[in-house]
């Protein structure tokens, strides 16, 4: 299996507590990731460990790509964790843990997205894209949070 490490870090005017309860609910992650067309919740509640989720993914991931998570761990309101199996079609592609980090500052909070990726048999052509498309991805999704916040304010 052929592995990637990914992260970035982006700076939000809120404090962990409102932006925990965003992060944390991968069932509602469509509303702030804009990778997810849609996210549905399997089994288990928001913000309890062993959760599962299906998100069906848009580009730029190939039509039929879908990622299924499961809750591993919860520091509320300051980390994350979820392990990731992602399919296309019957394929699995590869597993994945996430981890979101919150800091809080005087002014803000501190969001850092890491993922640590797997991929699997031909699927490890992935890797010869650049790490900066992967990163790129990671900025999507820092940014839809900004998004999703600014709505709400």
């Amino acid at each position: 299996m052929t592995m990637l490490r990914y992260h970035t870090t982006a700076f939000y005017d809120a404090s962990p507590e409102t932006i925990f309860p965003i992060l944390a609910d991968f069932g509602r992650m469509e509303e702030w990731n804009p990778n997810v067309r849609t996210s549905t919740t399997l089994s288990g509640e928001p913000l309890q460990v062993g959760t599962e989720v299906r998100c069906e993914l848009r580009w730029p991931f190939p039509p039929s790509t879908s990622l299924h998570a499961t809750l591993k761990a919860i520091d509320v309101p300051h980390r994350v964790t979820y392990h990731e199996r992602t399919t296309f079609g019957p394929f699995t592609l590869g597993e994945a843990e996430d981890r979101l980090t919150l800091l809080e500052g005087s002014d803000g909070t501190v969001v850092t997205f890491e993922t640590e990726a797997h991929l699997n048999s031909v699927f490890r052509i992935a890797k010869l894209l650049p790490l900066s498309f992967y990163e790129r991805q990671l900025d999507r999704v820092a940014e839809g949070l900004r998004t999703r916040l600014h709505a709400s304010s």
